[in-house]
């Protein structure tokens, strides 16, 4: 804004002349002038609009980057609570697997019970095992995106 207004600008100069030795004259100059640009072109007011339209774009991608910055750390707490509730239903699925496959081996080996059905026992209780590993993997990678997000050490205590 400063560039619409006039412009004042001072010198001083102080010195001597001495072309013969003799005689010392002092010599100075003051002056002062006052610029005030009459017709720029309106390069000024350009100017100005441009830095104004900068300044409300850069103040529109800070509040973007704010924005999706606080989306990134919502997804991924959201995330990592699924991943936790996952890896807490996971473990009575896998008790409940343990004692079906103990009761199939007894059926089978007192001829009450089907090989196939052993085998099924076998199958449900290395799938709930499977999803134990997939849902622990989740929790941790979950947790390391959050972590990596908010610049934290870690985000939750590990799971159990």
């Amino acid at each position: 804004r400063r560039a619409f207004g006039p412009r004042l600008v001072a010198e001083g100069l102080y010195g001597r002349q001495d072309e013969n030795f003799f005689p010392e004259d002092d010599e100075w100059v003051i002056g002062a002038a006052l610029e005030w640009p009459l017709f720029t072109g309106f390069t000024h007011r350009y100017q100005l609009a441009s830095a104004k339209a900068r300044q409300k774009q850069i103040q529109a991608e800070y509040e973007e980057t704010m924005r999706r910055l606080k989306l990134d750390i919502w997804s991924a707490v959201s995330k990592l609570r699924e991943a936790y509730e996952a890896l807490q239903t996971v473990e009575p699925q896998i008790k409940e697997a343990e004692e079906s496959l103990r009761m199939a081996t007894e059926r089978y080996h007192a001829g009450a019970g089907t090989f196939s059905d052993l085998l099924d026992a076998e199958t449900v209780l290395v799938n709930a095992k499977g999803r134990r590993v997939n849902a622990e993997r989740d929790y941790r990678q979950f947790s390391a995106w959050l972590s990596y997000q908010t610049g934290a050490e870690s985000a939750l205590p590990p799971a159990k």
